[in-house]
């Protein structure tokens, strides 16, 4: 696994990828043959995360000692992280730059420019980056990218989201709740969430800090809970709430998919109905 944004180039100007960012596996995909030693390299290997200024082509490729780019391989470099650096960077990136990275092999840039959308879509870039990493993504970013729609106050979408994560008979984290007093833990962070949502307006973070104080105290109290309440209550972050929901769900490959998968459509259907 490499970092990303990780590409192959082969001598004649074809560029490779693949969202896992594995430079061998986008090789593999591409039905490339593998470079071999003492031998002209077949492909050079490529990898910059588009921030900042493009650094050229000779700064980012990874050339071995006695060989350089050919004009294909610098060109097609150039191109591509050129419009890396657009759609990374830019509030309004190009049609054109945007048109690169559209398709399925390209989900871990389209997740790098959710991350960096306005409002609430720092939750969804979460969300895909972990669906990422487990290898379930399923065109899951380019699903978000056009739902959002640019203008709309996707403020609560967030809150939203946690209350269903923490509240929801079939997936919530309250299901894990053995005890009354695990259970008031957790009915304390939805009822914060709850208010979020009604009033339009953030808890202050002391508020935060007494339910994650109280909810902490409840998992200490019962090791049958496991992590699901300390977790929940930690729950003003995207980070953490997704975590508590993933240690509910059974530890196999397909269970884990379902879950990840379920979480998503919830989150899909919840900016698609932000009316404004």
């Amino acid at each position: 696994m490499c970092d990303f944004h990780s590409c192959v180039i082969r001598v004649d100007g074809a560029l490779a990828h693949v969202s896992s960012n594995s430079h061998s596996e986008a090789a593999k995909a591409a039905g490339w043959a593998e470079n071999e030693p003492y031998k002209r390299p077949r492909f050079v290997e490529v990898e910059w995360d588009g921030i900042g200024q493009y650094p050229g082509a000779d700064k980012i490729c990874r050339i071995p000692e006695g060989e350089k780019l050919t004009t294909k391989q610098r060109e097609t470099c150039d191109r591509h992280y050129k419009a890396l650096a657009d759609v990374v960077n830019s509030a309004k990136p190009s049609a054109r730059s945007l048109s690169v990275f559209a398709g399925p092999e390209y989900e871990d840039v389209q997740i790098a420019r959710l991350r960096r959308l306005p409002g609430m879509l720092g939750t969804v870039g979460y969300l895909a980056k972990r669906i990422a990493e487990s290898g379930h993504c399923d065109g899951l970013a380019s699903r978000f990218l056009t739902a959002y729609k640019p203008g709309k106050d996707y403020a609560l979408a967030w809150p939203r989201f946690a209350l269903w994560l923490i509240t929801d008979e079939k997936h919530g984290v309250m299901r894990h709740a053995k005890t009354p007093r695990t259970k008031d833990a957790i009915s304390g962070v939805a009822a914060l969430y709850a208010r979020w949502i009604e009033t339009g307006k953030k808890p202050d973070t002391g508020e935060w800090q007494r339910v994650r104080s109280a909810a902490s105290a409840a998992y200490a109290a019962s090791a049958a809970y496991a992590a699901s309440a300390a977790s929940a209550a930690s729950a003003a972050s995207a980070a953490y709430a997704a975590s508590a929901a993933s240690a509910a769900y059974a530890a196999s490959a397909e269970a884990r998919k379902s879950h990840w998968l379920t979480m998503s459509e919830k989150l899909l259907q919840i900016i698609k109905d932000t009316k404004s």
